[in-house]
């Protein structure tokens, strides 16, 4: 009786042995089910997830590069439209200071031979007469004018008039219509017209300041012809033609010196010239005009220059 109790048991505990393990099979085996739903349902989720962030992170890098490209495309045109303005100034600049050293070239060539020619014919005609002894001018010459020789007295006396006025006019015609773009900066237009006036002062200062060591002559036997002298003198050789003046050339001055009311303009510079000697104060003026004369032409040369391109 007992053994047979105990194969009951031993059968009931091998029965519910083998029911616990089926039951523990059976439960891993809807766990490991569950499991791998739930990670497919993951892995799903996460490839929604990833995919649309993905569709977002595109959309905002392509958003991103199309206002990028939008940007440069904008700044590119501005950039072009600044650079197309630069050179459009560039090129006007180019334009208007080819035009502006063709008007001064003009200009130049308009001025510089007369203003030059002027200068330089008082200067030889002065050089004539300080220097080399010309007794033309003199009432007391040392030298008589030499029998054959054509020049007389009253020829010379006239022509060196008409050199002295012919400054004049020449000056008077450029303070008249000077510019600034006739000289390449203001330092050289400052400098020529320092030079012109040192020849009018020479001319028209009183009393004259003689350099030192100058053999001193008598105050009497000076005379000047001043500043506004000179432009009156001046003003009287300027012949019009339409807009345009000139200086009146020597054969057209000629002919007007037969009426005695035209000579009479030009007493200033008669007086300095008549009876002209070397032991008179007119003749140390007439020396230093003749000195800033030559300071003038140097000084003309140099900054009476057509412009360059």
């Amino acid at each position: 009786m007992l053994e047979s109790l105990l194969e009951r048991v031993l059968a009931t505990i091998g029965s519910a042995a083998a029911i616990t393990a089926i039951l523990a099979y059976l439960t891993k085996s809807v766990f490991n089910q569950l499991f791998k739903r739930d990670i497919e349902s993951y892995k799903n989720e996460l490839k929604r997830r990833t995919d649309a962030e993905l569709i977002e992170a595109k959309g905002r890098i392509d958003r991103e590069i199309a206002e990028t490209n939008r940007k440069a495309e904008a700044a590119r045109i501005e950039l072009k439209a600044e650079f197309d303005r630069e050179i459009a100034e560039f090129q006007a600049q180019i334009a208007n200071r080819s035009a502006q050293a063709d008007r001064v070239r003009t200009e130049v060539e308009h001025w510089a031979n007369p203003i030059l020619g002027a200068v330089r014919d008082l200067h030889r005609r002065l050089a004539n007469i300080l220097e080399r002894g010309n007794p033309a001018l003199s009432r007391d010459a040392k030298r008589p004018i030499a029998p054959g020789w054509s020049l007389t007295g009253e020829y010379y006396r006239v022509t060196t008039i008409f050199l002295f006025c012919q400054y004049f006019c020449w000056v008077r015609l450029l303070e008249e219509r000077l510019r600034f773009d006739l000289f390449r900066d203001v330092a050289e237009k400052s400098e020529f017209l320092l030079k012109v006036r040192a020849v009018n002062n020479t001319l028209g200062s009183w009393p004259l300041k003689l350099p030192p060591g100058t053999r001193p002559s008598p105050e009497e036997s000076d005379r000047q012809v001043f500043n506004l002298q000179q432009r009156s003198l001046g003003e009287a050789l300027i012949v019009r033609e339409g807009e345009d003046e000139r200086c009146m050339r020597l054969d057209q001055f000629q002919e007007r010196w037969k009426d005695p009311a035209f000579q009479d303009k030009f007493a200033p510079v008669a007086s300095l010239l008549n009876g002209l000697q070397e032991t008179e104060r007119r003749w140390n003026r007439l020396k230093l005009t003749l000195a800033a004369l030559r300071e003038l032409d140097e000084t003309a040369v140099r900054v009476l220059q057509p412009p360059s391109h």
